[in-house]
């Protein structure tokens, strides 16, 4: 098959977006890979990283990619509004899961950090 057909790129766009994912993650579901503060610096340096991203998508004010300007859309909505539409999504999804995981990364940093002074400093 050629490799620019349409089921090898699909399939080699989704293998990137697992290993991006596994990779963006990783010091996360990796148990002692990151203490708990590095774990929460982490993760809000990546939700100070990704946001200016969708806010970029959201305040547009052209589509970004030429590309969908001339494609069928989804109950007749413009290219520009189908792209905030998309920023707005990734903006809400971002920071509802970055937000969870920082809400419990500090939820685990600050129930260690009794223990971890132990019982005299306390």
């Amino acid at each position: 098959r050629d490799l620019h057909s349409f089921p090898t790129r699909r399939s080699s766009d989704l293998l990137a977006f697992v290993v991006s994912g596994l990779v963006f993650w990783w010091p996360e579901i990796v148990s002692g890979y990151l203490s708990p503060i590095g774990k929460v610096t982490y993760l809000a340096l990546a939700f100070l990283a990704i946001s200016p991203l969708s806010l970029l998508i959201y305040l547009a004010n052209s589509p970004l990619y030429s590309f969908y300007e001339h494609t069928p859309k989804l109950g007749e909505i413009s290219a520009l509004a189908d792209q905030q539409i998309a920023g707005v999504a990734m903006a809400i999804e971002s920071n509802v899961v970055l937000l969870t995981v920082i809400a419990f990364a500090l939820m685990r940093l600050l129930s260690d950090e009794p223990a971890a002074r132990g019982p005299a400093d306390a």
